[in-house]
Order: C-alpha cells, then structure tokens, then sequence
C-alpha cells in the first residue's frame, strides 16, 4: 500500500518525508497488518518486493535502522477539520471519524536479540499517515509482484537491482499512474515532466541523484526508461513515450495506461 503526505501536514522545521521515509512507511504499514512484529530485515524485503526472509546486508539494515529510529522520533499532525466538514456535505464521500491526526511518525518499539543479534520492530499504533489515509480512501493498494522490478515474470529484467533510486522512481510513478488514471479515465493517458521525478529524487536525504552533473542526471534518465519498461512489460503500462519541448530533449514522459 502507497502513502502520502497530505497537504497541510505538519511536521517539525526542517524535516520533509522524503522518498526513503515514504518507501519505510508504507512496507511497515503493509508488513503490521499480517504480523505485530517483523525484522529490521524483513521491512528491507518488503521495500524491494524480495522474498519476506531473503537475506539482507548488514550496511543495508543499519541505513534503515538509522532511519527508522529517526522517523520514530518525529511527530506529526494533520489538521483535518475542512476535509472533514466537506466529506460530511455528501453521504457518498467517506466520512472522516477524526478531524484531527497526531502522533509519531512511525509509532514503534524497536530492540534487538542479543542472542540472534536481530533488529525488531513493533508498531504501537497504526501511523497517522496510515489511519488518515484509511479514513479518506485515499489507500493506493499494488500487487506484490509490481515491488520487484528485477524480474518480469521468469524473466530477468534490465534492472539488476532494487537500488534505492530505482525504488523511489518505482514508488514515484504507481503514484503518478493512479494519479492520471482517476483524472483521465477515458483516455488513460496523462504526461509526468521529467523536472517532477528529479524534484522527487532530490528530496530524499539517502539519494544519490546530483542534478548538476551530466553522468548523475543521465543515470537517473536510463533508470526512468528502465522502470517505465518494466511497468510495460508487467501489464502497469500500455506504453510511455519521452517528449521534448524546445531545447529540451527529455521535457515530459506521455504514459498510456492499460
């Protein structure tokens, strides 16, 4: 399931929920309604879409350690008053049974095995994120399959690994094809301007997207065609074209959905 954040979400100065945060947030709100308690690794998996206890590297499971303890820290408030009083105007919209969402950012108990030497996580509550978004309809769900890119079917794809920019990429565009197809259900085609992906990117704080130099922004640009075919080749898309505008070459991508 896909989180976001809200507009008028308040958090503390100078933190914003980057691409890693909501990637963490959204496989730890997935991995706690099938079990109360999961591995450090185990939430790694579900990030990539691998195999729930596939093996994980240690540098890996400290870098969301880190991040985890971190986001467990910070509180959030969404102030839904207004959307409440609007959804009540129509029986037909969900009904809000909180005007108001606080708490952690990712309210949990972390501690490790001193035997097995394992992190665990333990959700004391669902995310604020999480039980607004359940209050709102506004829950993106994805098949399982649609997390790993690695892979078409049997088939190995051109992506060899869930890097973490893959993985944002990836998350970027199951927002951006929901996006279009609730907006355009007719046609099922919708533009994304490439400027959008990079903004994305450049928000996550364990990025390594540099959008001042040629290599780093022409990475970036293969990684998009390369989750863009994947998505084509899993059923997600019909097809994605790249459009120019003037002297730009890559100006926006035109996706055709199923």
């Amino acid at each position: 399931m896909i989180v976001s954040l809200p507009s008028g979400a308040s958090l503390p100065q100078g933190y914003d929920l980057g691409a890693t945060d909501s990637t963490i947030l959204n496989a730890a709100s997935t991995l706690s309604q099938f079990t109360p308690v999961f591995t450090i690794a185990q939430l790694v998996n579900v990030m990539n879409g691998d195999a729930v206890y596939s093996e994980v590297k240690p540098a890996t499971q400290k870098e969301i350690l880190d991040r985890v303890k971190y986001m467990a820290s910070i509180r959030i408030t969404i102030k839904a008053a207004a959307h409440q009083k609007y959804n009540a105007e129509k029986r037909s919209r969900p009904q809000l049974e909180h005007s108001t969402f606080t708490g952690f950012l990712l309210p949990a108990n972390i501690w490790e095995d001193g035997i097995s030497g394992e992190t665990y996580i333990r959700l004391l509550q669902q995310p604020p994120l999480y039980t607004y978004a359940k209050e709102t309809r506004q829950i993106i769900t994805e098949k399982y399959e649609m997390m790993d890119l690695t892979h078409v079917g049997t088939k190995k794809s051109p992506i060899r690994y869930m890097t973490p920019q893959v993985r944002n990429i990836r998350d970027f565009f199951l927002r951006e094809i929901n996006r279009i197809s609730k907006q355009n259900k007719v046609s099922g085609t919708g533009p994304v301007l490439y400027e959008s992906v990079y903004t994305y990117l450049l928000k996550d704080p364990y990025g390594t997207f540099d959008i001042t130099k040629k290599p780093s922004k022409q990475r970036v640009n293969q990684n998009i065609a390369r989750v863009l075919d994947v998505f084509v080749g899993k059923g997600k898309l019909i097809s994605w074209k790249p459009e120019p505008k003037g002297r730009k070459k890559l100006y926006r991508i035109v996706l055709q959905l199923p």
